[in-house]
């Protein structure tokens, strides 16, 4: 995942997110390349430290980013 690259050059801790590529790539299938790197600095976004310092972001931060992008994606009208 590019954007998991990019993440990581700019975040040391990001960085091991990178191992679990596959399965944050199975977490985002169908979201758009927008959508995902979104969602991970949403992920950052999520609590009061990982927001303080983004070297804390886990893989369930962004799994759960994911999730929640799924859903209201399915709840958007076609």
């Amino acid at each position: 995942m590019p954007s998991l690259k990019a993440v990581g050059a700019a975040r040391k801790g990001a960085r091991a997110l990178e191992k679990e590529a596959a399965r944050l790539a199975k977490a985002a299938e169908g979201l758009d390349g927008r959508r995902i790197r979104k969602q991970i600095f949403a992920a950052m976004a999520s609590d009061v430290e990982t927001a303080k310092d983004p070297n804390k972001l886990t893989v369930m931060q962004t799994e759960s980013a994911f999730r929640q992008a799924l859903a209201t994606q399915k709840e958007l009208p076609q």
